[in-house]
């Protein structure tokens, strides 16, 4: 067999597809000195990388023994995981993660997105190999289409790119159906889409359907009945697809509706509000800065769609509309495609409309991979029959090009430069020369030469462009240090192993800092803190009333009282002396570094403090039966007291508010208390739009004030009555409330009599695992067994075998027992879980009995 024969030339075509755009990105990785390459100062993990998906990708580690891929303890107090799961991590290349190690997360991530960018390229290269472009063709336009200028930005929500690849797959595979009436391996593929993303799906199912009708009706010369037959059969691929999804699919809208979605039922109405208080997503005018190579604006909401795909594909895209071969009729439909993707980038409502009717929150025009598979495509198809262009075209293009460029220099935004401007001009200058030269003199060896200067152009071009995009996003969001990531988390797990070390049941753990605030999912512990887009609004609303720091899509573990702190089960709290100062390369979200000397101090290493909660209890225990009735009010000091008096039917005033003085010199203000009690301080700074601030308590300790996260109950230190406490903030703002703060002391002797009061019939935990806890529980009378852990109707509860009714206790699971010993059993099922899963099997079952039949009549046939 030769070795070079033309079967095997394809799969050369399609493997140097992946390794070329892959090695480029990973030479891009290197100079920019990307972890695991450099001296450690650099990563991948900026914004949302750093703060969810790292940590999501590191919490597959843990999710048998802090959940499942329904349910997770780790996730603000324990909660349903679907939505993060589908969301993020459903992607089959996520689970490669876990051959890293999570103290190298950052590496890991980087080699799987040099593999998903490769595998853009192969995924194009199938596509344009199918109608036939050149193998060299479409190596070169595969590695446009895998390091465009979506894919590079858009790294930092790699479970994104898993649609750039599905999508010429499935456009290969619906032309396959068109052609030869084969289904199955279409909706095998529409499968793997819906379940890697189910976000993008919606955007390429809008896609690809549409392709699907043109390809069926309009391109393909076939009779009614055959179009009919295979229309249907294209149904079938769909709804297969979604059978064998619909495991994962139904959980996870389910879910939505507890979040993002719940929190706004009417998309479609807001979104035309919208769009008519504002028509365009953007001014129009500057997009010409998008033309050029390099530039690099926002991916905050205020940037504009990132275009450029390399010089050729700008110079041929064009040319498209001047190629001899092609049907008038396509190239008024690319014409038509072109103006539809432009109106949906600028509308407001048809933009919105291609995010699932939402306003996308940073990342705009999510959708725009779409257009530029297009724009590439037909560059490609101009290529790949570039001796049909008239060679006068290339001159008169770079004229354009050139004038629009002297028109670009005028542009006085700061991301644009004369350097990317002159780059650009250069590249197409160069471009134009060469394939002016291939149309004018129509040899071989020119064809070869000048194809080859291209394609080396082409690996400066896309090569520049996509280190500057790194750079534009490095300077408005920086890319944290490797070295001090793993540090960090090095130190964070021996504080987590310490606490397991001393308790290996089911606890809760607090902090004063913390880099994310999904570090619970990343080092597989139970907490209160989570951000995400798959957040359950109700569970971030309770715990806003209880003190704590929530805002947007997340809730913070900052604002825990002693009172939380033992109703939640926070056994253990992690305290940080000046992260921000030992860390100053990772973003380092703080509290305070105040001491908790209210608690014992269990062990010290390297400005990171164990300490162990003597009042925590476990995660469910006895409680009078009025907590079953018990609603947390808008009020966060009257829920302190009254939910611990509902929990055992008294009524004692556990934390109360205490004078203060204020004094003012220059731009300091000093707050003076004098502590009435033995007891813990607390504050309140209501944010009402000032800047960061610090406070300095007593001289000695800080807290960070005025950020989001911040608003919430602020911990003083732990005081004996007749104590003077000083707070100091300096702040420089003339409409400045002094008088707005407010300060509160819990009555330790209270407390802890409340404590002992609850604390003498808890729940021994004897097993818990993924959705499921089990223990024993012992009650002197008919009471409630109050838990913490969040009310959803997906718990079911078994005491001694028997299911009994599951109630909302202040928004935690609630019921009742009778006097006695009893075991009790909670089990969690995310709505929607079992309709999914038996939806699902029926599918397969429904997929085995057809073959099985075909089977059969294919053997009579041969009989």
């Amino acid at each position: 067999m030769k070795i070079f024969d033309y079967k095997n030339t394809k799969y050369y075509t399609i493997a140097l597809s992946f390794i070329i755009p892959a090695m480029i990105l990973l030479g891009v990785f290197i100079f920019y000195g990307f972890a695991p390459f450099g001296d450690g100062s650099k990563s991948l993990l900026a914004m949302d990388m750093a703060g969810q998906y790292s940590q999501f990708y590191k919490g597959l580690k843990h999710i048998t023994q802090q959940g499942s891929i329904f349910f997770s303890w780790s996730k603000a107090l324990g909660t349903g995981y679907t939505g993060v799961f589908a969301y993020y991590l459903a992607s089959p290349f996520s689970w490669l993660t876990l051959l890293c190690p999570n103290k190298y997360m950052a590496s890991g991530i980087l080699f799987l997105t040099v593999l998903k960018i490769g595998l853009c390229g192969s995924s194009f290269s199938c596509f344009l190999i199918s109608k036939n472009i050149k193998k060299h063709v479409a190596i070169l336009f595969a590695t446009f289409y895998a390091l465009m200028s979506y894919n590079i930005v858009y790294l930092m929500c790699l479970m994104w790119i898993d649609a750039v690849i599905f999508l010429p797959l499935l456009l290969l595979l619906i032309d396959r159906l068109v052609k030869k009436e084969k289904w199955l391996l279409l909706s095998v593929t529409y499968f793997l889409l819906f379940v890697s993303s189910y976000y993008m799906a919606y955007m390429c199912g809008i896609f690809t359907a549409v392709y699907f009708i043109y390809r069926l009706f309009f391109d393909a010369e076939k009779g009614f009945i055959l179009r009919a037959s295979i229309f249907g059969k294209y149904c079938l691929a769909v709804i297969v697809a979604l059978g064998l999804s619909a495991w994962l699919t139904i959980p996870t809208a389910a879910s939505l509706f507890e979040g993002k979605i719940g929190d706004d039922t009417s998309m479609i109405m807001n979104v035309w509000q919208q769009s008519k208080e504002s028509l365009f997503t953007y001014d129009s005018s500057l997009i010409l800065a998008k033309l050029y190579n390099g530039v690099y604006d926002s991916i905050t909401n205020s940037g504009m769609l990132f275009l450029y795909c390399g010089a050729v594909v700008m110079i041929l895209f064009v040319g498209f509309f001047l190629v001899k071969s092609i049907k008038p009729m396509k190239k008024v439909l690319l014409l038509a495609i072109t103006i539809f993707f432009m109106l949906s980038l600028s509308l407001t409502f048809l933009n919105y409309a291609w995010h699932v009717f939402q306003r996308p929150n940073w990342f705009p025009y999510r959708f725009a991979f779409l257009f530029l598979f297009v724009v590439i495509y037909a560059a490609s198809i101009a290529f790949d029959r570039i001796e049909q262009l008239p060679w006068h075209y290339f001159a008169a293009f770079f004229v354009v090009f050139t004038m629009l460029s002297g028109a670009a220099t005028k542009i006085n935004q700061n991301y644009i430069s004369s350097e990317d401007i002159n780059v650009t001009v250069g590249l197409v200058t160069i471009c134009c020369c060469l394939m002016l030269f291939m149309c004018y003199k129509k040899k071989f060896i020119i064809y070869v030469v000048c194809t080859s200067v291209i394609c080396i152009a082409s690996i400066y071009d896309i090569g520049r462009h996509g280190y500057q995009m790194f750079e534009g996003i490095d300077e408005a969001h920086f890319y944290e240090s490797s070295s001090q990531h793993t540090d960090y988390y090095s130190n964070m797990e021996v504080m987590i192993n310490k606490a397991h070390e001393d308790d290996d049941t089911f606890y809760r753990v607090g902090q004063s800092a913390f880099q994310s605030f999904n570090e619970p999912i990343g080092l597989g512990y139970s907490s209160v803190s989570h951000y995400s887009s798959a957040y359950n609004a109700t569970i971030n609303r309770m715990l806003a009333k209880l003190g704590y720091g929530e805002f947007y899509y997340w809730v913070a573990p900052f604002g825990n009282t002693v009172i939380t702190d033992m109703i939640l089960s926070n056994k253990y709290y992690i305290m940080m002396n000046s992260p921000g100062e030992k860390y100053p390369d990772i973003k380092m979200l703080e509290h305070h570094n105040i001491p908790q000397n209210q608690y014992e101090l269990l062990y010290y290493n390297d400005d990171f403090y164990l300490y162990k909660n003597q009042y925590a209890l476990p995660v469910a225990f006895c409680a009078e039966r009025d907590i079953l009735d018990f609603s947390l009010s808008d009020n966060r000091v009257k829920n302190q007291n009254d939910f611990l008096n509902s929990l055992i039917d008294e009524d004692r005033q556990y934390m109360t508010e205490i004078d203060s003085s204020c004094s003012k010199e220059n731009n300091c203000y000093r707050y003076t208390i004098t502590a009435t009690c033995d007891g813990v301080m607390y504050a309140t700074f209501p944010n009402n739009g000032y800047s960061r601030k610090n406070a300095c308590v007593n001289g000695q300790y800080y807290l960070r004030l005025y950020s989001a996260e911040l608003e919430c109950f602020m911990y003083l230190g732990y005081f004996h009555k007749g104590d003077t406490v000083t707070v100091d903030v300096e702040i420089q703002d003339d409409n400045y409330n002094e008088n707005a703060n407010s300060f509160y002391i819990i009555d330790m002797s209270k407390f802890e009599a409340a404590h002992h009061d609850l604390a003498k019939e808890q729940m021994i935990v004897t097993d818990f695992a993924e959705g499921y806890i089990e223990g024993n529980i012992y009650s002197s009378s008919g009471k409630a067994v109050f838990t913490s852990i969040p009310f959803d109707e997906g718990w079911s509860v078994l005491v001694d075998g028997h299911k009994v009714d599951v109630v909302s206790a202040a928004g935690f699971v609630g019921f009742n027992i009778d006097k006695g010993y009893h075991e009790i059993t909670m089990k969690y099922y995310a709505k929607g879980q079992k309709l999914g899963l038996a939806i699902t099997i029926t599918t397969l079952l429904l997929l085995y009995s057809c073959y099985q039949c075909r089977k059969v009549r294919n053997n009579e046939r041969y009989v």
